[in-house]
């Protein structure tokens, strides 16, 4: 019978907390043949201690240690140190289900996939971080619907909820300083030439949620910087796409306009209406911004609300129209009020951290 050999890849920075756990929920699964490849994101706690003495009793743990560039540069050095046929990526905080590496082999080997979605849930809760409708427990999608899924929505953002088979990833590289959406763009990256997506109903990656991670930071600074990344990220979905030639642009374009909603609602739930004001006008400002709007159309907005439901719709509407505008003043006030008749607490001065 044949086994290939499965990479799991792990970047680790200050994990002293969880890291056993998650390689724990690896040294256990049902498949045996396996690699772990630690990439220690030049820690400063107990990190590399914990791994040393786990690798001592496990020789498929293999360890090596860099500067820290983001998890997006510590997942691709990790793959260039791999083996493995397929490929899976673990953060050092979660944790994957038992059978998750044998169930993603026996979908690879039936289905000749390149890569594999599958789902995870909340830890320890258990609950559903989403859904995708796909219409039964495993489902083929075709590669320009692959295209459209990954631009016009965040379902394929994340390289933790996929698999991948090792030419995939070849050839791959991430631009300095990205950290906010490397796996975007990674993504982006890897599905420029045809892949064969298949996309699976079962859960197999418990994910954790972590209030310290780069994707839930409460620093202002940090989250400032965030949206600048989010709109490198979207200029480059917008190259990506015409690159493609993919039909139906204006809504995936519209998108785009929502992916920076979901960041200034972010920095607006840290800061006090003032500070809110003056950060998202300074974002407005930048020539990054010019460049994505110039790209970007009202009517491109109108076909990406269409595309939605009708709550989400009205939700959406008039403060994606303000970013679009650059009207700073409405964007704050909105997203102060939603946030308060929806009941969702500000952060005190003392919990956000240095700014």
């Amino acid at each position: 019978m044949y086994n290939p050999k499965v990479s799991i890849i792990i970047p680790a920075y200050n994990s002293e907390k969880y890291i056993k756990q998650c390689i724990k929920s690896v040294q256990k699964q049902t498949y045996a043949n396996i690699e772990i490849v630690i990439i220690n994101n030049n820690s400063e706690d107990r990190t590399l201690e914990i791994v040393r003495s786990l690798q001592k009793d496990d020789s498929r743990i293999r360890v090596y240690s860099k500067n820290n560039e983001g998890p997006g540069k510590a997942r691709l050095f990790g793959f260039e140190k791999s083996t493995g046929r397929f490929i899976l990526f673990l953060d050092s905080d979660d944790m994957f289900v038992k059978n998750a590496v044998e169930s993603v082999v026996n979908i690879f080997l039936n289905y000749k996939a390149d890569i594999i979605r599958f789902h995870g849930r909340y830890y320890p809760s258990g609950t559903i971080v989403e859904n995708i409708n796909i219409g039964g427990n495993i489902s083929s999608v075709k590669y320009i619907d692959a295209i459209k899924m990954l631009a016009s929505s965040d379902k394929l953002s994340s390289m933790c909820f996929q698999a991948y088979e090792r030419r995939c990833l070849h050839g791959i590289e991430l631009v300095d300083n990205i950290v906010y959406c490397e796996d975007y763009l990674i993504n982006q990256e890897i599905y420029k030439k045809p892949r064969r997506l298949v996309v699976t109903s079962d859960v197999l990656y418990k994910y954790r949620v972590n209030c310290n991670s780069t994707t839930r930071t409460v620093n202002k600074n940090r989250l400032i910087r965030n949206i600048m990344e989010r709109i490198y990220s979207c200029n480059k979905t917008i190259e990506f796409v015409n690159s493609l030639n993919v039909g139906e642009k204006q809504a995936i374009f519209g998108y785009q306009i929502d992916r920076l909603r979901f960041d200034f609602m972010k920095l607006c739930r840290v800061c006090s209406l003032k500070e809110s004001i003056e950060c998202i006008k300074k974002v407005l400002n930048t020539k990054e911004f010019d460049v994505l709007i110039s790209k970007i159309s009202e009517n491109d907005i109108k076909k990406y609300l269409a595309s939605i439901s009708i709550g989400k719709r009205i939700k959406k509407s008039s403060i994606m129209k303000a970013i679009h505008r650059r009207n700073h003043l409405y964007i704050s006030v909105y997203i102060m009020i939603y946030c308060i008749v929806h009941n969702t607490p500000f952060l005190s001065s003392q919990r956000r951290g240095a700014e």
